[in-house]
């Protein structure tokens, strides 16, 4: 997988305003499957079961 190699460059992810983080908070809207690979404020970059290596961005803030 791409994003496990690119994880392994060591390449610092704040330069990306991208968090890492052990944990995954848990919001009504964040997708149960979800695996995250980072968070940008509200919101929370994952991959999700079924797609593969495509990236989903999921926001938190609303109305």
């Amino acid at each position: 997988m791409e994003y496990h190699r690119f994880m392994n460059m060591g390449i610092d992810l704040s330069l990306l305003c991208l968090e890492q983080c052990d944990n995954q908070p848990e919001y009504f809207c964040y997708p149960i499957s979800a695996k995250p690979i980072g968070y940008e404020g509200s919101i929370m970059y994952c991959f999700l079961e079924g797609y593969g290596e495509m990236v989903f961005a999921v926001n938190k803030s609303y109305g």
